[in-house]
């Protein structure tokens, strides 16, 4: 009964630290694609040294506060462009990224690729699911999400509440409302016969 009691605290203390994060503007979790730290100097993330142009140059924050990664964001923005336009599925998009070619400004030139997780997997080519994932996001427009968990502690896999983040949008909230609008009618079944 302690240890069930123990965990239940827990939980509810870990969710609300998620909420109040959330409340914060301050986006969860120690890699999200399309961000970094901004600790360039000691460069841990997947997509660092090697990949990423400043890693190894000056920091460009340390508050806590994410920052557009150069190579990861300028993917970001592309998904989204493409997908705006009503031509390209989320396949489409995986395989056109794929193939895209990205040139750094001194001219090294890196193919976009998924930002990976240490110790579980490396970074690699997108797939529709990833893409997926990131398109729905509303990470991208500026906010932070929070989903939470409903009244008998199921984790909600929607959010319920958006809140301005601390972070920089990658783009727009009316490009963001539009993708989602072409989502919405792209897999919109009618149930009349």
């Amino acid at each position: 009964a302690l240890a069930e009691f123990y965990v239940a605290a827990l939980s509810e203390e870990i969710r609300l630290s998620r909420l109040q994060q959330a409340r914060n503007g301050y986006l969860t979790g120690s890699y999200r694609f399309g961000y970094c730290n901004g600790r360039c100097a000691d460069c841990t993330d997947p997509n660092g040294p090697g990949y990423c142009p400043r890693a190894g140059g000056r920091n460009r924050g340390t508050d806590g506060t994410r920052v557009p990664h150069p190579v990861e964001a300028a993917a970001v923005r592309l998904m989204f462009a493409w997908y705006a336009t009503g031509e390209y599925s989320d396949d489409d998009v995986a395989r056109r990224l794929n193939r895209e070619i990205f040139t750094l400004a001194d001219g090294t030139e890196v193919r976009f690729r998924t930002k990976g997780l240490p110790g579980s997997y490396a970074p690699q080519a997108f797939d529709k699911d990833a893409v997926q994932g990131l398109l729905t996001n509303a990470v991208y427009a500026g906010y932070v999400t929070y989903a939470g968990s409903d009244e008998h502690g199921n984790r909600r896999r929607k959010p319920v509440e958006w809140f301005d983040g601390k972070h920089e949008a990658l783009v727009s909230l009316e490009l963001f409302r539009k993708v989602q609008t072409i989502r919405q009618n792209r897999y919109h079944r009618s149930t009349t016969l």
